[in-house]
């Protein structure tokens, strides 16, 4: 693959039914511009390798907030990749100048001083029609996440009549429960900006996501296990959506400002 280009054009990310009569839909922050696409390994090149080449990788002003490889370990259905890079962004302003520098740094008349020196080829390639531009929130008061642990995301549909701001508001109340059991697990709210679709199915602003993403992996399995034992961190909170089946990632911090 070419350098990475990807990166100016870039573009994860899953959860839990969602409702509340409480005020959090009026509080809804306005999250990240997150940009995500998905990658094969080269051939003859493991998991490890590309983590450690990209962690030691020299990035300047143009580099986004924070970076994540994320492995699937139980994937989404029909997904054929070795993993997703994803691009934390503060604003869609910050999105767009920080691409823009990237874009100028890879045209033929740069400055070579200029140009980009990160070259992937070597590790992985990379597939540019898979890329998305997400709107991603995070629930606050969540626990912040190891370099390397593992999340959960499960896909959603709305149901009818109800909003973004309902699944927030459900979001935030299951996110409290959960704290009442002594786990502040991060979670996020999750939709797409821009990006393709999945076949005519998708109707802008009726899907999301909902990340789950655990301090450590012990820290998520214990989560697991207090839903396993009864605990129901729904109760108190009126359904929003219908939800598949949750997908697991292995989630690896490549760099953070």
């Amino acid at each position: 693959m070419q350098k990475f280009k990807s990166i100016s054009l870039a573009l994860f990310a899953v959860s839990l039914l969602v409702g509340t009569n409480q005020s959090y839909g009026q509080n809804m922050n306005g999250g990240m511009v997150v940009s995500t696409f998905d990658c094969h390994l080269a051939e003859g090149r493991t998991m490890e390798e590309a983590i450690s080449w990209a962690r030691q990788g020299q990035r300047g002003e143009w580099a986004p907030n924070s970076i994540f490889y994320r492995q699937p370990l139980v994937p989404p259905y029909q997904y054929e990749y070795d993993f997703t890079i994803v691009r934390y962004y503060s604003s869609w302003s910050d999105y767009v100048s920080k691409s823009e520098m990237v874009y100028k740094m890879q045209l033929d008349s740069a400055a070579p001083r200029e140009r980009s020196n990160i070259e992937s080829s070597k590790f992985m390639t990379c597939d540019p029609k898979s890329r998305k531009i997400l709107r991603v929130r995070g629930v606050p008061g969540g626990d912040t996440p190891s370099d390397e642990t593992l999340m959960t995301a499960r896909f959603c549909r709305l149901d009818e009549g109800k909003t973004m701001a309902d699944a927030w508001n459900r979001v935030n109340h299951i996110a409290e429960n959960w704290r009442s059991q002594g786990d502040n697990t991060a979670m996020q709210l999750v939709h797409r900006a821009m990006g393709p679709g999945n076949g005519n199915t998708t109707t802008q602003g009726r899907q999301y996501v909902i990340n789950e993403i655990g301090e450590t992996p012990e820290s998520i399995a214990s989560r697991w296990d207090k839903g396993w034992e009864g605990f129901d961190p729904r109760t108190g909170s009126e359904p929003v959506s219908e939800c598949n089946y949750r997908t697991l990632w292995r989630t690896h911090r490549i760099f953070q400002r």
